[in-house]
């Protein structure tokens, strides 16, 4: 009898660390994705800022209006029309930057 209230003592303080366990890594794993979110969100921030520097670089190198995206042969048409007009060698941004949404 002394034996198997032992055993269920044990059981039971088994059980309980189980238990505590578990809510460890609840926690642990809720903390991840917190941090997770944060850094998400502050590399998001920063992927913006960029395109919006690169944004007002095209536009001020090309003199365009604000949101005018160029892709393949404009790009190339434009940027010779441009150093015809301002006497000076074309500039070319690279078509990989021009082509994304910004």
């Amino acid at each position: 009898m002394q034996e198997a209230a032992q055993l269920e003592a044990l059981r039971q303080h088994l059980l309980m660390q189980k238990a505590q366990l578990e809510e460890l890594q609840r926690m642990k794993d809720q903390f991840a994705e917190h941090e997770r979110a944060q850094l998400k969100a502050m590399l998001g921030g920063m992927l913006a800022q960029q395109r919006q520097d690169h944004a007002v670089g095209v536009e001020r190198m090309f003199r365009l209006p604000a949101g005018v995206i160029l892709k393949g042969r404009v790009r190339v048409r434009l940027a010779a029309r441009l150093a015809l007009r301002t006497e000076r060698a074309p500039v070319l941004v690279p078509r990989a930057a021009l082509s994304r949404n910004v």
